[in-house]
Formats: structure tokens, sequence, C-alpha cells
């Protein structure tokens, strides 16, 4: 009887407790995968969606250096890349050459930060190829004669990316529509810093497309250095500093 009694006691312990549930083995299908819509459309038709999209009505006026300010009654902003560029890497590649080759772009720098602009660059020069923009300009902001060693990069930059289509280099007041590309409207006292930033761009460009040696280049930016120095030291143009610039030019 105490055993029937033990066994009754176990089989009662078990009362009232769920079995556990099997887990199902069903197969169950993935989840559908949305198609990328715009990847289905012809080539043609997303160049046009590219540009509706990208293209500015007026120049995108940039300030890499910190927060956006105001100038000339534009609203500078940060360089930051538009958030289409940012979907995927192959929206990237197609639509960057549109947003960078459909657009003006104005940039002002201090001329200290030519370095990390000119890096920049390289970059897109590497994604885009050697014709990125219509057109760049670049305003230097507060150039002075102790910041112009930074300028050398301007001149490698085009010596050995071979970009093309080069930016309007200037440190004074914006361009007008009807000035020369090359030659532009400036503030009082920087016409001597805007004329060698030029010229180390233009000596870049001659560099690349005669395919100077790096030797040759190093020289020709080590002269250039060296007019810079007189310019800044004394103050004034010489008739030996123009002829030293014209030598440069050759």
């Amino acid at each position: 009887m105490a055993a029937t009694a033990a066994v009754k006691k176990k089989k009662g312990a078990t009362r009232g407790k769920k079995p556990t549930p099997v887990e199902s083995t069903i197969w169950q299908p993935p989840p559908a995968h949305r198609p990328d819509i715009l990847m289905t459309l012809p080539p043609e038709l997303r160049n046009q969606i590219y540009l509706e999209v990208l293209e500015a009505k007026f120049p995108i006026a940039m300030h890499p250096e910190g927060m956006p300010r105001k100038a000339y009654g534009a609203q500078w902003q940060p360089w930051r890349e538009p958030p289409l560029l940012q979907v995927s890497k192959v929206i990237r590649g197609e639509a960057t050459s549109i947003y960078y080759g459909d657009n003006d772009f104005d940039i002002s720098i201090t001329l200290s930060r030519a370095p990390g602009l000119c890096a920049r660059l390289r970059r897109l020069v590497e994604r885009c190829g050697s014709k990125p923009f219509r057109p760049l300009r670049i305003k230097f902001t507060n150039a002075d004669w102790s910041s112009m060693s930074n300028g050398r990069v301007l001149g490698m930059l085009f010596y050995e990316t071979g970009l093309q289509a080069p930016p309007c280099v200037r440190t004074g007041e914006p361009v007008r529509d009807d000035d020369d590309p090359k030659v532009h409207m400036i503030s009082s006292g920087h016409n001597r810093i805007e004329s060698l930033l030029r010229l180390v761009v233009e000596l870049g460009e001659k560099g690349a497309r005669e395919s100077w040696s790096r030797a040759k280049m190093d020289h020709k930016l080590s002269k250039w250095a060296d007019l810079c120095s007189t310019a800044g030291t004394k103050g004034i143009y010489s008739l030996a500093w123009y002829r030293e610039k014209a030598a440069l030019q050759a």
C-alpha cells in the first residue's frame, strides 16, 4: 500500500504542467527582397534623375574649415556631398561625375589649409578623372606671406594628377560674369599673392603637360618659393623680380 501511494503521489506531482511544445520543423521561405527600382531604369533615365536631384541653379559655396558662414550674400556650407551619393557604391559611381561636372563650386579656405584641400581634390580626381569640375573657384581668405609655403601643394596637385579645368585661384572679391576665367578681381593688398598662386598652378599644369621630371618640378617650385620670399620681404615688385618670374614661366 505504501508503494502504491508513493507511485500515486509521484504521478500526481506532474499534474498541471504543460508539455514542452515541439519546435516546428516546417521550412519558412526568406523574406522577399525588394528590387532597387532605380537601377532597373535605363541609364539615360537614371542620368536625367541624377541631374534633376543634383544640379544646382547657383554656384555651390563651400567653407570646409568649420561652421557655415555668409559671404557676399551667399550661404557657405561645409563640404559635404549630397545624400544621393551616399545611397550605394553603384549610385555613387554613376552620379559623382554629374554632381561635380554639372555644377559650379566656390570654395573659401585659408591658405594654411591648402594641403588638406589638395588631398581631397586628389581623391576626387581618382574617382572622376582629370576633369571633375565646371569650374572650381578657390578663394583663399586671410592669405599672407607667412603661409605662402602651403601654396606649393597646388603646383604638385596639378603636376601629379593632371587635373584640368584649372580652379580660379583668387584671394579677393568674387569674379564678375564677364571676367576672364584666369584673371579675377582681387582685393587691394593681395594682388601679389594672387598672381603667385596662379603662377604655381600654371607651373603644375605645364609640368604635367610636358612630362617634366620630378627633379625639374622640384627645381621650379624652389624658384617659385624664392619669388614668394622676395615679394614678401621687399613688399614691391622690382625689375629683377619680373625677370625671374618670366624666366620661371619660360
